[in-house]
């Protein structure tokens, strides 16, 4: 026979919340790095057909707003076109994007992801699309008011997305959680984001190359984060000989 439960792996949400939480940039990329040599390939093909859709999105628009506008460069829409175009990419990309960054989160557990998990939480778009256009609305807010503002809180919405998928959390309260929690830790995530940039922008001036590796790792770093900020609730199995195993967090 075996037993089941449900443990937190990582850290406490409430203290996290209350300022009690720190990290070492340097241990934070090692485990990152380590994750990503076995898990890479996952993230890799769940961001490839991340991009086909995008193309499929593209190809959409342009048959939308008419080829003779974009030829002539009238490629600037109405607002009310804009807004329908946003409202689209939302719905179809941020279930896919929330898939991407839980398989980083389920990497962080030592749970295994397949291509199969891009599509887990589609079922649960209307919570995550509402997350997102909320949190681009306060960007967007933050964008107008000055640029590093915008930049900001880009960062700090950024575990928005997770919050509101793995601990049920309503959008605003998600967005106000990690927005507080980031707070807290505001020099060395900004930092980490520098230096992502960095990276990113090494991938692209090898023609994606470097990517292979990076995109990985900052999801993978992502969910390491993710789970030592707020902790993740997983169902740990006991079989008879004592023997414990945590299920995949895509499970729950």
């Amino acid at each position: 026979m075996s037993e089941t439960k449900q443990v937190i792996i990582g850290g406490d949400i409430e203290k996290t919340l209350n300022g009690e939480f720190d990290f070492d940039l340097k241990q934070l990329f090692e485990q990152g790095w380590d994750i990503t040599q076995t898990t890479k390939g996952v993230i890799v093909q769940s961001l490839l057909v991340i991009m086909a859709v995008v193309l499929v999105l593209v190809y959409s628009l342009i048959s939308y707003i008419g080829i003779e506008n974009i030829q002539s460069g009238g490629i600037e829409l109405e607002p009310n076109t804009q807004f329908f175009v946003d409202i689209i990419s939302t719905v179809v990309l941020a279930p896919l994007m929330t898939g991407v960054i839980m398989m980083g989160v389920n990497h962080s557990v030592g749970a295994p992801s397949k291509l199969g998990n891009l599509f887990q939480f589609v079922p649960q778009s209307l919570p995550i699309v509402l997350t997102s256009l909320l949190t681009g609305l306060v960007v967007q807010l933050g964008l107008v008011l000055f640029i590093l503002p915008g930049l900001y809180l880009m960062i700090a919405t950024s575990f928005a997305l997770p919050l509101v998928v793995e601990k049920k959390m309503t959008p605003l309260r998600a967005i106000y959680a990690s927005i507080k929690a980031v707070n807290h830790n505001a020099p060395k995530l900004i930092l980490l984001y520098v230096g992502f940039v960095g990276l990113f922008f090494v991938g692209f001036i090898t023609f994606g190359i470097a990517l292979i590796w990076v995109a990985p790792l900052y999801y993978n770093i992502k969910g390491i984060l993710y789970r030592d900020m707020f902790g993740i609730t997983v169902t740990l199995t006991t079989d008879f000989k004592g023997n414990s195993k945590h299920e995949s967090v895509f499970i729950a």
